[in-house]
């Protein structure tokens, strides 16, 4: 990867912080009956592929624009594209916090707040381990609602490209398997994550350097999915009650969006659709009283 592009992925590590929270920081097995798990983690979700790889492109297209040249339609379309990208999936570093109960021999709820999502869910106990340290497996579902409206981050000049009434609403389904004992947890399995979002994007594509204003403005309103279909592993080592925790998620998304593009008195339809792989390593910590 290009110097620039890796140098302009660290910044955004402590710009922006609204990727989804791949992990589920789990063991297969579920909250005892009348009992409470809870955790706190740090995690950091790194995508490696596709918006890695054009976040360049749109940073040099919208300094371009910022110097006074107009910008093509196939420039204009990388800028809208890229910007969704990130609102989706941008790199980010931040904590995480759950709690879970076991409201019945077999089913636990959940809340927990993570990156800049609530969610609330629940956890079945399909495969119930006879032993200590025997094969569990549980499925789980939960909804996450994002809190914050995001913008683009601040290499991307304002003046030329902006994300406004950014709205995001998650479903996931965690598949686990594993086994538990007093001194350690491994756990490890499928995750489906179906995201769903609105947003506005306005990017400038004739800019006035004298003025310093811009000429000519595309608005884009656009409704999209991202499907996340992760695989992930994790293993914890304590005793008893506290247990040290790391898991790792990777994840392949399939992004599409669909909208309408406004420039002047001309008005089109537009799908973008790109591709990512997303890293999310996880540590942190497991408690169950």
């Amino acid at each position: 990867m290009h110097a620039r592009v890796l140098a302009v992925l660290a910044f955004a590590y402590v710009s922006t912080a609204c990727a989804p929270a791949l992990s589920t920081m789990h063991p297969a097995t579920i909250t005892p009956h009348k009992h409470v798990d809870g955790g706190a983690a740090y995690g950091v979700s790194v995508p490696i592929a596709g918006i890695g790889r054009t976040v360049g492109t749109a940073k040099d297209n919208a300094e371009r624009t910022e110097d006074g040249e107009p910008l093509s339609d196939e420039d204009r379309d990388q800028i809208i594209a890229t910007s969704l990208g990130l609102a989706l999936n941008p790199p980010s570093f931040g904590s995480q916090y759950r709690v879970a109960y076991g409201v019945a021999p077999d089913f636990e709820v959940d809340l927990r707040y993570a990156l800049s999502a609530w969610r609330i869910g629940g956890r079945y106990q399909m495969i119930k381990p006879g032993y200590p340290g025997d094969l569990a497996g549980s499925v789980g579902l939960g909804v996450s609602r994002y809190v914050f409206s995001f913008g683009v981050p601040s290499y991307l000049p304002e003046e030329i490209v902006k994300v406004d009434d950014f709205t995001r609403y998650d479903i996931d389904v965690p598949i686990l398997f594993g086994a538990s004992h007093d001194i350690f947890h491994v756990w490890g399995g499928p995750k489906l994550v179906a995201s769903f979002m609105s947003a506005g994007v306005d990017v400038c594509t004739d800019y006035d350097t004298t003025d310093r204003e811009c000429r000519e403005r595309t608005t884009a309103s656009m409704d999209g999915r991202a499907l996340y279909f992760a695989g992930q592993g994790g293993a914890a080592l304590g005793y008893k009650y506290v247990w040290l925790a790391f898991e790792l998620t990777a994840a392949f998304v399939d992004v599409e969006a669909r909208g309408k593009l406004k420039t002047g008195t001309i008005d089109e339809d537009r799908t973008f659709h790109f591709n990512d792989v997303i890293v999310y390593p996880v540590v942190g910590l497991i408690i169950r009283i």
